[in-house]
């Protein structure tokens, strides 16, 4: 097994832990069970579709306001975790305005920093739940998209240990690439969470500014977009594999089998996550349990542009990590999905806390997914935001623990040579 690395290292005497930087928002959440999920598929895709009778009158069976946005939201975990917070994002002239900064700095977060668009309206969402708990957001960008150079402050950036940005819309994506520099040559550590602005540019188009990223995160369909390379199911190196059966011998639920000289992998659903098949290969040809889906060829792709840890998240699969030497695969935590809003910034948020703190990435991972899950249990973004005295028994009472992480070597020469799971 490869050495856990060591944590990457704060600069001393900074007014700040960390300052986030992207979008605030005015949030109305809206629920009804009476919104149909209607799916569609072809040969090649699965679309689901959030649906109302139409025409008709809805009636709404709850409806509550909170602030948003990716700067709010992960400054709210930063603060709880207790680290000195800030946060930088663009607001407007207007009652939501208030409402995001009385918020914020009732959570302990540093809010002079906020800056106000003359003759803008603060961004605002209307968040649909669904009755299975995810959800469809309305997004108007607002004063989000307005952020430029001329509102960064700084002297203020060059005076925190971390910066960890999210989503940047609009001309506000310009932002991003002087933000990187400016954080390389103030030796400011730079956690990157992009959003759809920054994943159509493309790996070249961010390639310049990955290569200064000490944490990345993306989800799987992020991570897929960004670079145009597909994820699989394949969990066994068929060049290593020389037929014994000890993993078919081995599986609590049979999902091996072997027939005409070649081994097939069953419904990767039905696997418990035991290990047994990972422990009893004498050939070391499972490089991975079923039930995780094989990011390999991506985390390799993006960790060859320069960015110290990668991290791709992957719902109900749990997520991965990868620091170039180790791949690390974490479950998620048992969690009743009330509203999947915020989970991302809950994950970003605490696993960068964890570094920060000097924790390595197996902790940073349970804290991550401890963070999210206890967000998704919750209606918004930030009321299931775990403070950090909460964090280890949250653990506890809803992961298998540290035992389950998953660590491996990536083999970088035998990417194609995987065998796929059948259904």
């Amino acid at each position: 097994m490869a050495q856990t690395p060591r944590p990457i290292a704060s600069p001393a005497g900074r007014r700040y832990d960390v300052i986030t930087l992207g979008g605030a928002t005015q949030d109305v959440f809206v629920r009804t069970d009476l919104s149909k999920i209607i799916t569609t598929q072809d040969v090649m895709n699965s679309t689901s579709l959030l649906a109302f009778d139409y025409p008709s009158k809805v009636n709404v069976d709850d409806v509550w306001f909170s602030s948003g946005g990716g700067a709010t939201n992960t400054a709210v975990s930063f603060a709880r975790f207790g680290l000195r917070t800030a946060c930088v994002a663009m607001v407007g002239d207007d009652t939501p305005a208030e409402a995001i900064r009385a918020e914020l700095a009732a959570e302990g977060v540093d809010t002079h920093l906020v800056a106000t668009a003359a003759g803008a309206k603060t961004g605002y969402s209307v968040v649909l739940n669904s009755f299975q708990g995810d959800r469809t957001v309305l997004a108007y960008r607002g004063a989000n998209s307005r952020i430029g150079r001329e509102n960064i402050p700084w002297d203020d950036l060059s005076g925190a240990a971390w910066l960890y940005v999210s989503s940047l819309t609009g001309s506000s994506g310009d932002v991003l690439d002087e933000a990187a520099r400016f954080a390389e040559n103030h030796g400011v550590n730079l956690a990157l969470n992009p959003g759809n602005t920054q994943i159509r540019m493309g790996m070249r188009g961010l390639a310049k500014i990955l290569s200064l990223v000490e944490i990345l995160f993306l989800n799987k369909q992020e991570a897929v977009q960004l670079t145009n390379v597909q994820w699989t199911r394949r969990v066994a190196l068929a060049s290593l594999c020389n037929l014994c059966g000890a993993c078919v011998d081995i599986c609590p639920v049979s999902l091996f089998r072997i027939a005409d000289g070649r081994l097939y992998i069953g419904d990767e659903r039905k696997c418990i996550r035991c290990r047994e098949c990972l422990d009893h290969c004498p050939t070391r040809a499972i490089q991975m349990e079923p039930w995780a889906s094989n990011l390999d060829p991506i985390l390799v792709a993006i960790k060859e542009l320069g960015p110290k840890i990668v991290v791709i998240t992957d719902g109900g699969n749990g997520a991965q990590a990868y620091d170039g030497e180790t791949r690390y695969i974490v479950p998620p935590c048992k969690a009743q999905v009330v509203d999947t809003l915020g989970a991302g910034d809950a994950f970003g948020a605490a696993f960068t806390a964890a570094i920060i703190r000097g924790h390595d990435i197996p902790t940073a991972l349970l804290w991550a997914s401890a963070n999210a899950a206890s967000v998704v249990g919750q209606t918004g973004a930030k009321p299931g935001i775990l403070h950090l005295a909460d964090v280890e028994r949250f653990i506890q009472e809803h992961h298998p623990g540290p035992e389950s992480i998953r660590t491996g070597t990536i083999r970088k020469d035998a990417l194609s040579e995987m065998v796929d799971t059948e259904r």
